[in-house]
């Protein structure tokens, strides 16, 4: 098991890239917080970076890419959002006023879903 260090507020950063970087799951990594020396637990949130699944939310924000299709002219929009329902509530409540409406664009499609902002970034 790899132990990595930080000094504050990046614990979900520092576990995705530590996962990234040593190719295993971020349950095998602990961050442990300089400042208390305390190991981070594993909680129930699950990242969630493929497939469109859900994740499991626990009451927590989780971030969401979609994309959008124009039928006409055969052009994707890619869009992201987030909110503390499911991944498809929180698309719906998007699609709701979705500026791409107007131009032809048809129903947000869930892409991908995560707690971790850093999974989501630069989709």
């Amino acid at each position: 098991m790899d132990v990595l260090s930080y000094r504050s507020g990046a614990k979900e950063t520092i576990k995705f890239l530590a996962a990234t970087l040593l190719g295993v799951g971020g349950s095998k990594v602990v961050v442990r917080d300089r400042n208390t020396n305390q190991d981070s637990q594993n909680d129930n949130r699950q990242d969630n970076t493929g497939g469109g699944q859900d994740v499991t939310n626990n009451g927590g924000k989780t971030l969401q890419t979609y994309t959008k299709t124009n039928p006409k002219t055969g052009q994707t929009y890619c869009g992201r959002t987030s909110g503390c329902g499911t991944p498809e509530q929180n698309i719906a409540r998007r699609d709701a006023n979705h500026h791409m409406n107007q131009d032809g664009y048809g129903p947000a499609v869930l892409d991908k879903s995560s707690s971790n902002s850093a999974a989501i970034r630069g989709r």
